[in-house]
């Protein structure tokens, strides 16, 4: 226990160096902007978000770590991942919050538009909106590689968080509540709704590959 915080330092060098030497987006620098249709059809761009904190959140309904995040067995009948879209996307904090699924069609995950509107119904999730990145254009673009993975963008644009939701790398949704599970997401945007820095920046994701 007295050496995790010099293991994780050196987990977040690693993953720092492994950024720069494949050129994804960085924590620290200005993320890249995109131009996709989300699965209403409406165009969305990260740069008509400027001025606002952004989630990107690559997801995959049938992969159990994402499940885990979207039981509905913690928080009092309320899933762990729904908890934080609606508290944070609430207009009096304001941070979009954007799925992503980055799921070919012939393979598990993919969701059409209107299966993806099913899915939101059955979760109770709140996510401003989804974008269905089946030529994993933007998976490409960020670097994305697991299901759960998130991301977290400053007002200014800057990545301020990338990688794990939580600490405990299971898939029970008992973890999620245990005392030594670190609440990483949930800390990042804490931390930068109050414009504080976000520690750590980067951890390593773990979940189902994206597809």
């Amino acid at each position: 226990m007295t050496h995790r915080p010099l293991f994780q330092g050196i987990i977040v060098a690693c993953i720092c160096a492994v950024g720069a030497l494949y050129g994804y987006a960085e924590v620290g620098r200005e993320a890249p902007n995109f131009q996709m249709k989300d699965y209403n059809g409406q165009e969305v761009t990260l740069e008509s978000h400027r001025g606002k904190i952004v989630v990107l959140e690559w997801t995959n309904p049938k992969c159990p770590y994402v499940k885990k995040h979207y039981s509905k067995d913690t928080n009092d009948g309320v899933g762990d991942m729904q908890a934080m879209q609606k508290r944070f996307t609430q207009p009096s904090v304001g941070v979009v919050w954007i799925l992503v699924d980055s799921s070919s069609p012939d393979r598990s995950g993919y969701l059409s538009a209107e299966e993806w509107k099913a899915q939101l119904q059955q979760w109770g999730a709140h996510p401003t909106t989804v974008i269905i990145d089946d030529a994993c254009e933007l998976a490409d673009l960020y670097g994305a590689q697991r299901t759960p993975e998130v991301m977290v963008i400053g007002k200014d644009g800057t990545m301020l968080y990338r990688g794990a939701v939580d600490s405990l790398r299971g898939t029970d949704p008992a973890e999620i509540e245990q005392f030594n599970n670190l609440p990483w997401l949930k800390n990042a945007l804490e931390n930068a709704i109050k414009d504080r820095r976000v520690v750590p920046p980067e951890t390593i994701p773990y979940g189902c590959p994206v597809k």
